[in-house]
């Protein structure tokens, strides 16, 4: 399944808002917000999305976002039905085919002394997302046991098989191809991961995906824990599902990983942030963050909107552009500037 959706004629920026209950808001361009971004602590899950969607709303402005990112932090011990309030929280603020995202069970990136429940990220002005997606568990036959009840009529032990990562792979890269060659004249092009399961994906899932595009494709993101963490498509929570969103538009990318060779939390942001500050040169205008660091390590560390979350699995792409997820320490850091 694939959708694209257009916004404006403006390009990329993004942000995020470093101190509770306050709003970052991207410089202006042509009368108008690239993107904005809001974060709330609240303990009730409605009342969260509800909040950091309308901050991000009111700093974005009256045109309509491309898309809107939600991180929502597990931390908080919300039982799986509070995220769909959440999401009509968000929802309240945005149009809801625009909302994608994921359960962080360990947190949204933000000030180490903050609790953050809820980060919402609306992008616009000029990018063109295209969303592809696919479970990442094999149908069940009809007559397979794990489809059935016991005797006492309770479910059955789930005998699912999860999908080989390099499947799951090949078939996200394929349906995602087109609209990748498509959007070979934008200056930009930046693919966004968002599933479950991470401890069983990685590095061949992404080498399968960069290898169906070319070897230009770069990809980020923050995978959840289990195959049931709840991600969000489209304003819903669904589960086993896989998304790929491919970002195109007028902003360049350098990128940067602090591996588990490093020996502290520092020295592992510094290693990343320092790799992925060389190519582009110019202001950095925003930072796409997923890793296992200090949070507050982090936020010192970088002078610029952030925006991401603390997560089982990292995905990113090395300095060299070889496409890398590990455990431990791994740090992902993407440095967006936009188009001079």
């Amino acid at each position: 399944m694939s959708r694209a959706l257009k916004s404006n004629d403006r390009g990329l920026w993004c942000g995020i808002a470093l101190v509770l209950s306050t709003v970052f808001v991207a410089n202006a361009v042509n009368g108008s917000e690239w993107c904005a971004t809001g974060l709330s602590a609240s303990g009730d899950p409605f009342a969260a999305g509800q909040e950091a969607g309308k901050k991000a709303k009111a700093a974005f402005g009256a045109e309509a976002p491309a898309l809107v990112l939600v991180y929502c932090s597990g931390a908080r011990g919300w039982a799986p039905e509070s995220n769909q309030r959440m999401l009509n929280g968000v929802a309240s603020s945005f149009d809801k085919a625009l909302i994608y995202g994921s359960v962080a069970r360990w947190g949204c990136v933000a000030p180490e002394s903050t609790a953050a429940s809820v980060v919402v990220l609306a992008i616009g002005g000029g990018v063109a997302v295209t969303e592809v997606e696919a479970s990442v568990v094999k149908d069940p036959s009809p007559g397979d046991p794990s489809a059935a009840k016991s005797a006492n009529d309770k479910p059955a032990a789930d005998k699912t098989e999860n999908v080989k990562p390099a499947d799951l792979g090949r078939t996200l890269g394929d349906a995602l191809k087109a609209a990748y060659n498509k959007a070979s004249d934008a200056k930009g092009r930046l693919i966004i991961a968002i599933g479950p399961y991470g401890f069983v994906m990685g590095t061949p899932f992404m080498k399968t995906v960069t290898d169906i595009l070319g070897t230009d494709a770069r990809m980020v993101g923050g995978l959840t824990h289990a195959r049931d963490d709840p991600i969000f498509v489209k304003g819903e929570v669904v589960k086993r599902e896989f998304i790929l969103l491919l970002i195109s538009g007028d902003f360049s990318c350098d990128f940067g990983v602090g591996s588990k060779t490093e020996k502290t939390p520092e020295e592992v942001t510094s290693a990343a942030i320092r790799s992925a500050n060389g190519v582009n040169k110019g202001d950095i205008n925003a930072v796409l963050v997923f890793g296992k660091v200090a949070i507050k390590t982090l936020t010192d560390a970088v002078k610029a909107p952030i925006f991401g979350c603390v997560c089982e699995l990292p995905l990113g792409v090395t300095s060299e552009h070889a496409p890398v997820a590990a455990w431990d320490w791994l740090l992902s850091v993407c440095v967006i500037r936009k188009a001079r």
